[in-house]
């Protein structure tokens, strides 16, 4: 019963920070990936 409480608890604190922050903590991530592969592909 603890362990199913507490994995609610995780799932739905999760939720909500990706709620809040997951647009612009994956516009981030997209934008460095993109960077990266610029650098990469320069000779």
């Amino acid at each position: 019963m603890l362990l199913l409480c507490s994995v609610t608890c995780m799932v739905l604190l999760t939720g909500t920070f990706l709620s809040k922050f997951g647009t612009s903590l994956l516009d981030d991530i997209g934008t460095k990936l993109l960077e990266a592969a610029i650098v990469l592909a320069m000779p």
